[in-house]
């Protein structure tokens, strides 16, 4: 069972869950044929889980959409979440760095495509979020980070 969430009980330890690991798993316990169903089951639900928290966001209105807006927030001295998608084009991607090289900020998120990120507040294609909501912020923080490990290839 997939526990994307992190939340069944245990004893007191969550391993993140990356493609390599399930793979070694389940080759240990002889059953490799269920490998890609499992992965992609996996990186199905850590996509929903984050894009089901931008919604929730939206919904709850701390959501700025824009490269302008999220400088707006950076400007007024607030510190969001900056949700930059993968597709971005390089043109933008130079202005987005040029942003955060000015206000100093040294972390953000880069996951999924502008279509998807879009549509999880409801909108078109977005290419940069901002999240002004320190709760929304630390839950989302945390879905991509569970989102970007195991997408990330271990090599050991």
């Amino acid at each position: 069972m997939e526990d994307v969430a992190g939340r069944l009980p245990g004893h007191g330890l969550y391993v993140l869950p990356t493609m390599d690991r399930i793979g070694r798993l389940l080759k240990k316990n002889g059953d490799t044929a269920n490998l890609d169903g499992v992965v992609q089951r996996c990186g199905i639900a850590l996509s929903r889980r984050f894009l089901d928290g931008l919604g929730l966001a939206k919904r709850a209105g701390v959501v700025r959409r824009g490269l302008r807006e999220a400088e707006a927030l950076l400007q007024a001295g607030h510190k969001p979440l900056l949700i930059l998608a993968a597709n971005i084009a390089t043109h933008s991607r130079q202005k987005f760095e040029g942003v955060v090289h000015r206000y100093a900020v040294d972390e953000w998120v880069e996951l999924l495509d502008s279509v998807r990120l879009g549509a999880a507040c409801g909108w078109s294609e977005s290419v940069v979020l901002a999240v002004n909501d320190p709760g929304l912020e630390r839950r989302l923080r945390v879905d991509a980070f569970r989102w970007q490990t195991f997408h990330r290839k271990v090599d050991a």
